[in-house]
């Protein structure tokens, strides 16, 4: 199907004008629905976007076939900026860039995300003053500032080699109460500012990078997002640049298939970092995901984060062939695509074919051709196949720099192969379920040709310590070795305490992976040593 292209600038949407552009964006997207397919086209240059609809600037709502390309420099880089003006604040309203919602084939090319002023700021520790606990900084050239600025998602920085430096976060969570200590403008001084009391002094030295942010919103579809995507089938993101977010970059909920390639979440400029929260959070995919040539650095929390979900079976028939869990109606987008059930027995998992599903709004009954095994009971677990990802590629991906753990897999059928994972606060990848309400167990990972570098200097859980850690944290089923069938093989390790942590895992494969200054190559703290190939 060959798409009509839409030339943005035949309908007034001109770059360079300084002027808001968001409202015509939105009427030629209207347009573009119109056709079978279509490809909006941006010439070069900067488009400012400033009043949103419902908290998102522009939405993709019930499109097909339907692309958003901007313009590439003579390197191919992408030459596009869609930059959202506001006012500067602390906990600013939630305007995202891009929601797109029960669509099928969407893209978005050749695109560069950020703001007229980035709700972030970065300077050089000047003074520490420990006694009381002050710390002083000299702004950036370049940064945003304003007296009473709050400073959430605080990392300290070698300014040097321009990477974190190995200690705990500055300032970490949303308690508003420890938020309430901010930033002030020393005397009459234009870009310099005092902390006091919020627990930095201890934790950094004159000469330091610090990096901070004045939000820090979490999950939600109001929230300042670049991208928020759901119930929709057939994402690409490609040769994108994200150089500042408000909060989580991308957001992914009940999805099938979704690819991001030659796209750079960075600091740009002056800046240390992009955003006080993670970059990609994808939740209930299916289908094929694919991370290729992706570049993270800067992201405060995971930058990437694959759960699908575990949840409590409520109810069974009496011949045991129908059963009821609730679920959130938003979660349930593709459950009639994938009719596979994983059942997280005491035993094991139980992977069950279902033959039917009815649907409410916060529930649904699973019905299977034959009795359900023995040891399948109401206050079990399930877990959806239509939650479970069916091929996951990482190819060429460097994630370095962030106060996260780099890849937090928590589905099934991963590879990850030619990457690169370091100068990451926690663990560089971690597989299995970190907290009760996410999952699942991951089963069939392979992890290979990768390097590994000096990551994992904070304990996330207190209960694993690797560059690449097998986990589980979900208490009712913390006994049983749900992680399986992973190889881990011909990676290399250099400066770490633990390279490898094998925890609730069986059938583990490790080969010729090289260490490198490497205090313990592999952690086995629960599966019997026979289960770990070494």
């Amino acid at each position: 199907m060959q798409p009509i292209v839409i030339d943005a600038s035949e309908y007034g949407i001109l770059p360079d004008t300084g002027k808001d552009t968001a409202e015509k964006l939105r009427a030629v997207i209207e347009q573009a629905k119109r056709h079978p397919a279509a490809e909006i086209v941006l010439k070069a240059g900067t488009y400012i976007l400033e009043k949103p609809e419902h908290n998102i600037m522009l939405p993709f709502e019930g499109c097909e076939n339907l692309t958003l390309r901007g313009a590439v420099d003579t390197d191919g880089a992408p030459a596009t900026w869609l930059k959202i003006r506001m006012p500067l604040q602390n906990d600013a309203p939630g305007w995202g860039f891009i929601a797109v919602r029960r669509s099928e084939n969407i893209a978005f090319e050749n695109l560069i995300f950020d703001y007229a002023e980035r709700f972030s700021s970065a300077g050089e520790v000047a003074a520490v003053d420990a006694e009381n606990d002050r710390v002083v900084v000299d702004v950036f050239e370049g940064q945003s500032h304003f007296d009473g600025m709050k400073c959430y998602s605080a990392n300290s920085w070698n300014l040097k080699s321009k990477e974190l430096n190995p200690i705990p976060a500055l300032t970490i969570g949303f308690d508003q109460q420890v938020f309430s200590h901010t930033w002030h403008r020393v005397d009459h001084t234009e870009r310099r500012y005092a902390i006091q009391g919020i627990g930095m002094s201890r934790l950094v030295k004159p000469g330091d990078g610090v990096s901070w942010h004045f939000n820090v919103i979490g999950r939600g579809e109001d929230r300042p997002n670049v991208f928020l995507v759901s119930n929709s089938e057939n994402f690409r993101m490609e040769n994108l640049r994200i150089y500042s977010c408000m909060g989580m970059i991308a957001i992914f909920v009940a999805n099938r298939n979704i690819t991001m390639r030659d796209v750079r979440v960075e600091p740009e400029g002056s800046s240390l970092a992009v955003c006080p929260r993670d970059f990609a959070w994808l939740v209930a995919t299916s289908g094929k995901l694919l991370v290729e040539r992706v570049y993270v650095k800067g992201v405060r929390w995971d930058p990437f984060n694959v759960h699908a979900g575990i949840y409590p079976i409520t109810e069974m028939e009496a011949d045991r062939k129908s059963i009821h869990v609730e679920m959130e109606k938003k979660y349930q987008r593709f459950c009639g695509e994938q009719r596979t059930v994983f059942f997280w027995t005491p035993d094991g998992a139980k992977n069950v074919p279902m033959t039917e599903i009815e649907e409410t709004e916060t529930s649904f009954w699973m019905r299977f051709a034959n009795a359900l095994p023995e040891e399948v009971a109401v206050g079990g677990y399930v877990t959806p196949g239509w939650m479970v990802l069916e091929e996951v590629v990482f190819r060429d991906v460097t994630i370095e720099g962030n106060c996260g753990t780099g890849l937090l897999f928590q589905n099934m059928n991963l590879m990850v192969e030619d990457c690169v994972f370091r100068n990451n606060t926690y663990d560089d990848i971690a597989l299995g379920p970190i907290v009760s309400k996410e999952g699942c167990f991951v089963q069939n990972a392979v992890i290979r040709n990768s390097f590994f570098e000096a990551s994992t200097w904070m304990n996330k859980c207190g209960t694993h310590e690797g560059a690449i850690s097998m986990i589980n944290a979900f208490e009712p089923l913390a006994a049983a070795p749900y992680n399986r069938n992973i190889s881990i093989t011909q990676n290399r390790f250099r400066n770490y305490k633990t390279a490898i942590c094998v925890r609730n895992a069986e059938k583990i494969a490790l080969s010729e992976n090289r260490m490198e200054n490497v205090q313990t190559e592999v952690l086995i703290e629960s599966p019997k040593k026979h289960e770990v190939e070494n």
